[in-house]
């Protein structure tokens, strides 16, 4: 299943993604599968990018003033249906800087832009993390928020090693740091309000993606995060995947509210190995 499919989009969404274990893949990916379709896509960050994650991007636009990016951004998504629009691109410090928040905002209420693609927060490249205090920067206006988790995180400590700032996961979850990390305590940080939900608009749809369920063992423990994550009221759905994959959407878990049905509570399974059944789109 496709990233688009399984998002359940709408027209002009502006979507941020959040956490760790491969959000940037999962943006692109997504880019990709839209601009694909036909439709014209803005990739960005409000943080930033190192500069072979915008080596992903087709095409990207570079300016520091916000009216003239604004100005040149009609023309470039002319030419190519996916644009990484950021302030500035510096590859001796390996740094791609990201836009403010206003910026950001401006960008997707052009009419030439059919959805805004938004990487709000760093994890430096691991798996799994708590938010800092300033920390995500999501626009006003997105519509989904997509918390992201690396399921490769299961069972290590909970540590500097593996885990963005461990003392804020522990102080979550009140588990003691070196612990080892479990289904529970990823499902509690990532529907969490200060943590994979924090700074979602009141309106955005909360829908975490629990990554790299490459093997049975993993996809049995995202059944597991996914049901935990299913009670908190304002999580519709969750996707488990392997965003790096030929097929980046392994199944999706809906709430009963979302699908309004008999089966709002079973699952269904696109073959899942014959295993326990999970709710299609």
């Amino acid at each position: 299943m496709q990233l688009t499919e399984a998002l359940g989009l709408r027209s002009r969404e502006t979507i941020a993604f959040v956490g760790g274990g491969g959000k940037t893949t999962a943006m692109f990916r997504l880019a990709g599968e839209l601009a694909a379709a036909g439709r014209r896509v803005v990739t960005s960050t409000s943080t930033r990018l190192a500069v072979r994650e915008a080596a992903l991007a087709p095409k990207c636009l570079t300016c520091q003033d916000a009216d003239s990016l604004l100005a040149e951004l009609p023309a470039a998504l002319s030419g190519s249906r996916s644009v990484l629009a950021v302030e500035s691109v510096n590859i001796a410090q390996d740094r791609v800087g990201g836009l403010k928040v206003q910026v950001l905002e401006r960008i997707a209420a052009l009419a030439d832009v059919d959805f805004l693609l938004v990487e709000a927060d760093g994890s430096r490249e691991l798996p799994f993390k708590a938010p800092a205090a300033y920390e995500p920067l999501i626009p006003g206006c997105a519509t989904i928020v997509i918390p992201v988790v690396g399921l490769d995180i299961l069972g290590l400590p909970l540590t500097a090693e593996y885990v963005h700032r461990p003392e804020l996961v522990a102080a979550l979850v009140q588990v003691g740091i070196g612990e080892p990390i479990t289904p529970a305590v990823v499902a509690t940080v990532l529907g969490h309000r200060q943590g994979g939900a924090k700074n979602a608009p009141p309106l955005a749809r909360v829908v975490p993606l629990l990554n790299k369920a490459e093997t049975a063992p993993r996809r049995e423990a995202a059944f597991e995060i996914a049901r935990l994550l299913l009670e908190r009221p304002w999580i519709e759905r969750v996707l488990i995947g392997a965003v790096a994959t030929s097929e980046p959407v392994r199944g999706v878990l809906q709430s009963p509210q979302e699908t309004h049905g008999p089966r709002a509570t079973g699952i269904r399974t696109r073959r899942e190995e014959g295993q326990a059944q999970l709710a299609s789109i």
